[in-house]
């Protein structure tokens, strides 16, 4: 077995300490915007995992033996959570009670159609179809997702090509070129894409987020403006590697426009969104506008995605010049892997290289995105030479807080946060 297999066995099993009995499958909270300590259940927690999952069956060995059965567990904990009208609760914007969005709804319903593909159960399909009504009666009108969030658009857009796969419709195959059309009309000349029709800045977390969509679409449409968006997009994420090799190659965090700030777009787009022509000019501000890079917080664990997208786009459209980028990060964010099996969130979350404890947490939502890119990795045998990891059952991790320094205390069970001394000031239970 390769120690990259080892390495994915590893994170399975951190990945398990946070799963209920009842299929629950809690973590700490550690987002742009939000943060908690106390783990709660979150529905983005699935979705990546079922998928990592189901790549396995296309492994020649049982790195990790029964994974429909652990796919279909959660595909059983995703119908438990979903409500009569095809919400699925437990995904609020990061933590309650803020609302929920589209792609918070289509990523879970696209990882149950993809259980249905797998195993037949009617049950994962219904409940997908049930959550695309739900998507389109609260946000879909005749211009798209009304909220206008290029991420969520792009998650919708996979939801729909996936669903047009299993039945194609004109219903569907129209919903698919008015999304996609939208989604290339935002991308900048740099090859990235905006957050939303509100914010121009540019999150290399969220435009990751766009390629799985516009690669389901491109098989789907065969547009070759499909094919040189991601190849621009490919271009635009290597290039915004933060090259700190002192410190860490991974991704900067985000551009950000120089002429003006996040708060004047934001009170301009809320002036000129209803005013004929105003979304015209809105655009055409945008695509004058000048970056300045961001690099705090560079996410570790969250870069598992970047990654996963630059080998999906080297794979499905034979990009090789993206071969050396992927495997020189693959080997960088396995350098970050904890003994006892997680990623750490980031580097810098203070902005700054003093660690305060959401960069040494191990967040779950994140953590399913590295469970999701080894997978596909090892299904595919991908050989890399990587460091053996030795395998413990608890780590204390230094950080600082109020310019004192604390551990971070972790096992199978439970988190602490220890004094410097190893004193417990603060205990919480993983489940």
């Amino acid at each position: 077995m390769t120690e990259l297999a080892k390495r994915l066995q590893l994170l399975h099993r951190y990945l398990k300490s946070w799963l209920a009995q009842n299929s629950a499958m809690h973590g700490v909270v550690v987002t742009y915007w939000d943060q908690q300590i106390e783990p709660i259940e979150h529905v983005m927690h699935y979705y990546p995992m079922i998928l990592g999952y189901l790549s396995l069956l296309k492994a020649e060995n049982d790195v990790i033996p029964d994974v429909l059965a652990h796919a279909t567990r959660l595909g059983h904990r995703l119908r438990t959570i979903q409500k009569p009208n095809g919400e699925y609760d437990k995904a609020w914007g990061d933590l309650p009670p803020k609302n929920t969005g589209p792609v918070l709804q289509a990523a879970p319903a696209l990882a149950q159609l993809n259980l249905y593909r797998h195993t037949g159960e009617t049950v994962f399909l219904e409940s997908a179809l049930r959550a695309y009504e739900y998507i389109n009666t609260r946000w879909y009108d005749k211009n798209g997702l009304n909220n206008k969030v290029v991420n969520h658009t792009a998650m919708f857009i996979h939801l729909l090509s996936d669903l047009y796969d299993h039945e194609p419709s004109n219903k569907l195959r129209e919903q698919i070129e008015r999304s996609t059309k939208w989604v290339l009309n935002t991308q900048f000349s740099n090859g990235g894409f905006p957050q939303a029709d509100h914010s121009s800045i540019q999150y290399l977390a969220y435009n990751a987020k766009v390629a799985p969509g516009l690669l389901a679409a491109y098989k789907i449409l065969g547009w070759d403006e499909i094919r040189e968006a991601l190849f621009r997009l490919a271009d635009f994420l290597t290039k915004n590697r933060t090259h700190d090799h002192s410190k860490s190659p991974l991704f900067v965090s985000q551009l950000n426009p120089t002429q003006y700030s996040y708060t004047v777009y934001l009170n301009t787009y809320r002036a000129l969104r209803f005013v004929p022509g105003g979304r015209k000019l809105l655009l055409k501000l945008r695509q004058s506008t000048n970056f300045t890079t961001k690099l705090f917080p560079i996410w570790v664990a969250r870069a598992s995605l970047i990654i996963y997208v630059l080998w999906r786009i080297c794979v499905d459209l034979e990009h090789s010049q993206m071969s050396d980028v992927v495997a020189s990060c693959v080997k960088e964010l396995m350098s970050f892997q904890y003994a006892i099996g997680g990623f750490p969130n980031s580097i810098g979350f203070n902005d700054g290289y003093v660690p305060v404890w959401q960069d040494v947490s191990a967040p779950v939502r994140w953590n399913s995105y590295c469970f999701l890119l080894l997978c596909e990795l090892v299904a595919t045998n991908y050989s890399i030479e990587i460091e053996l990891l030795p395998n413990r059952p608890n780590i204390a991790i230094p950080f600082t807080k109020d310019g004192v320094k604390h551990l971070w205390y972790e096992d199978y069970k439970r988190i602490e946060i220890q004094n410097n001394s190893g004193k417990i000031l603060r205990g919480i239970e993983k489940i």
